[in-house]
C-alpha cells in the first residue's frame, strides 16, 4: 500500500550490516508500532541484498532495534 521505513548502516572493522525496518502506513502514519517486517544484510558478503539474515528469525536483534528507534526520535545534535 504505502509502506514506509527507516534503516541503519553500521560499518566496523568486523561488520558492514544493513538493518531495514517497514511499516505499512495505512495502520501506523507515524511508525509508532512495531513494523511489520524487518532485514538484515552483511553487505561485505551481499553486496546485492539476496539474503535477508533474519529469515525466519522471530524478532530482529534488540540492540539495532532499539538504535533505529532512538535515531528516528532524535534531533540536531542529540543524533551523534
Amino acid at each position: 500500500f504505502n509502506n514506509s521505513f527507516r534503516a541503519l548502516r553500521v560499518i566496523n572493522a568486523s561488520h558492514d550490516l544493513l538493518y531495514a525496518e517497514f511499516t505499512d502506513c495505512r495502520d501506523d502514519w507515524n511508525f509508532a508500532g512495531e513494523p511489520r517486517e524487518a532485514e538484515l544484510f552483511d553487505l561485505a558478503a551481499d553486496p546485492w541484498q539476496m539474503s535477508n539474515l533474519l529469515s525466519g528469525a522471530t524478532a530482529p536483534p534488540a540492540d539495532l532495534a532499539a538504535r533505529v528507534r532512538e535515531l528516528a526520535s532524535c534531533h540536531g545534535a542529540s543524533c551523534n
